[in-house]
C-alpha cells in the first residue's frame, strides 16, 4: 500500500487465539470505552492504547468482534480525518446491498456525518424500497433532485443516494478514468446542499460496467488514496460470478465475502471476513436479514460472539 498510516497494525496469531482475544476486548470502538485502560473512545491518535489503531463498529456484534471492535480506521500523512476501506464481495442477491447501507448508517451515526450512496447498478427507488421493507425509522434516505438540508440531527442517519455516472453513463468500462472523478462529483454535489458525506457507499463493482475482477490495479489503488486522502470511510460492494482474481481485496482493510450453501431445507447465507489478508476465522458464518434489524449472525456463531 503506498499511503503511510500513523497508526500500527495489529497483528494476530492463529486463527483460534485471534477469536478468543476479540472475544475478551473490542478495543477502542466509537461512542464506548476502551476495556484495555478504561479511556474514552475517539479518533485521537493519543488516546489510543499503544499500538492499536481505532475501531468504527459495524453495527453488526458478530463482525464488531472478529474484527476486535468494528472497522481499523487510520490517518494517512497530510489528511486531517481517519479513514478505512471495507469489501463486500458476493454475486446477485447475497446481501452486499442490505449489509452495505447497514455499515454506513451506523459508522455515519457514530461519527455523527452523512452517507453518500452512490448507485451504479441498483437505482436509487430500489435502494429506497429496501430499506423501507428493513423498517429503518432512524433512517432518512433522500433522492435527487436533494434539497437544501437543514443541520444534522443529533440521532438517525442520512443516505443520500444517486446514480453514479460519467459522459458514457454508468459504463465505466469504455472510459474508467471518469470513475473516480464521477465520485468526487457526486461528493461534491452532497456537499453541495449542506450534507457531510464522510461515509461513502459504491454499489456495485461489476464487470458489466467494467468496474469488477477486470478493473485495472490503478484504478482500485487510486480509489484507495481518495478514500485516505480525503479521510473517507469507503464501503465497496462488489459483484462476483467466478473465482477470478478482483484488485479490490488488495487496496482493502476487511474484506467480507457473502454467499448461499445449499442445505437440506434449502439455502442458507453465509460469510467469510479477512482483515488485513489475513482471514478472521476459516469457517464461513450463517447470517440472516430481518426485518427491523437487518444483517444478524446465526446459529453457533452468534452465540459465540454475543460476549459475556
Amino acid at each position: 500500500m503506498s499511503n503511510e498510516t500513523v497508526f500500527t497494525l495489529q497483528v494476530v496469531g492463529p486463527a483460534e487465539q485471534a477469536l478468543q482475544d476479540t472475544h475478551r476486548w473490542r478495543g477502542h470502538t466509537l461512542g464506548g470505552t476502551c476495556l484495555n485502560c478504561g479511556d474514552e473512545a475517539d479518533l485521537d491518535p493519543a488516546r489510543l492504547c499503544p499500538g492499536q489503531r481505532p475501531k468504527i463498529a459495524l453495527g453488526t456484534a458478530g463482525l464488531d468482534a472478529m474484527l476486535g471492535g468494528g472497522l481499523p480506521a487510520s490517518c494517512a500523512k497530510g489528511a486531517t480525518e481517519s479513514s478505512s476501506i471495507c469489501l463486500l464481495r458476493g454475486g446477485p442477491g447475497s446481501g452486499k446491498s442490505v449489509l452495505g447501507a447497514q455499515i454506513a448508517a451506523a459508522a455515519a451515526e457514530q461519527l455523527m456525518v452523512d452517507v453518500a450512496y452512490a448507485c451504479i447498478e441498483a437505482l436509487p427507488t430500489e435502494l429506497a424500497a429496501q430499506r423501507c421493507g428493513l423498517g429503518r425509522p432512524t433512517e432518512e434516505l433522500l433522492r435527487p433532485p436533494f434539497q437544501r438540508q437543514v443541520a444534522r440531527r443529533e440521532r438517525g442517519t442520512r443516505l443520500f443516494a444517486g446514480m453514479l455516472e460519467g459522459e458514457m453513463g454508468s459504463d465505466f468500462g469504455r472510459n474508467r478514468a471518469e470513475f473516480l472523478p464521477s465520485l468526487r462529483a457526486f461528493l461534491d454535489v452532497v456537499m453541495g446542499v449542506g450534507g457531510s458525506p464522510r461515509v461513502l457507499v459504491v454499489d456495485a463493482l461489476s464487470d458489466g460496467y467494467g468496474l469488477g475482477a477486470s478493473a485495472p490495479w490503478d484504478l482500485a489503488e487510486a480509489v484507495q488514496r481518495c478514500a485516505h486522502g480525503d479521510g473517507l470511510i469507503l464501503i465497496l460492494a462488489e459483484e462476483t460470478v467466478d473465482e477470478r482474481p478482483s484488485p479490490w481485496p488488495s487496496f482493502s482493510d476487511v474484506v467480507i465475502e457473502l454467499g448461499l450453501v445449499a442445505t437440506a431445507e434449502g439455502f442458507e447465507r453465509c460469510m467469510t471476513v479477512t482483515k488485513n489478508g489475513t482471514p478472521i476465522v476459516g469457517e464461513a458464518h450463517r447470517f440472516t436479514i430481518e426485518t427491523g434489524r437487518g444483517v444478524l449472525l446465526a446459529g453457533r456463531s452468534a452465540e459465540f460472539f454475543a460476549g459475556p
